[in-house]
């Protein structure tokens, strides 16, 4: 990010380590802004008025509230309070709701961070959101790199299309092999 481009979108499938990328952004900023050594061999940090960070969370059943609801009164409460100066790390967003409304949702809310110049940080599977941006020229893009069905642990140029869920399906045995595999063994 930069002054001049403040919104970076960084997609890219399951278990490429977005979810990682932000949490270690936020340390970072955190600890660069206390003047703390940063495990790194260049390293370039604007202090930030504010850090939010907005993860995924089930949600708030004592309060009535589903994943949906919290999640969005999360993301309220950090747009209403952020500035130029701070600094927004979103993963995912607008999970929960229709294809069509997150689309809708998720596009008015990063535009309004955009509008704030909040340096704003999204990873997301949603690459038409991205591609809905880019034809207007808002935000930089960044995908986590596979090779060989494994991710290197790198960000490289581009939008990711691909989230390897059956890979995570497989993997944890849900599969739609596993799934078939399973029903026909009730019907010995």
């Amino acid at each position: 990010m930069d002054a001049a481009n403040r919104l970076l979108i960084i997609t890219g499938p399951n278990s490429g380590g977005k979810t990682a990328y932000c949490k270690m952004i936020v340390q970072l900023q955190i600890l660069g802004q206390a003047g703390s050594y940063l495990s790194a061999s260049m390293a370039r940090i604007v202090p930030a008025e504010h850090i939010f960070y907005q993860r995924p969370d089930a949600g708030k059943l004592e309060e009535g509230m589903g994943r949906f609801a919290h999640e969005l009164k999360q993301t309220r409460e950090i747009f209403f309070n952020s500035t130029s100066l701070s600094l927004v790390i979103l993963d995912e967003l607008a999970e929960g709701t229709t294809f069509e409304e997150k689309m809708t949702l998720s596009e008015y809310v990063l535009k309004g961070f955009h509008q704030l110049g909040a340096s704003t940080l999204l990873v997301t599977h949603n690459h038409e959101l991205c591609e809905r941006l880019l034809s207007e020229g808002i935000g930089s893009y960044l995908q986590v790199e596979f090779l060989q069905g494994e991710p290197t642990h790198r960000l490289i140029p581009g939008i990711s299309r691909v989230s390897h869920a059956d890979r995570v399906a497989s993997a944890i045995g849900f599969s739609k092999a596993d799934v078939e595999k399973h029903l026909e063994s009730l019907k010995s």
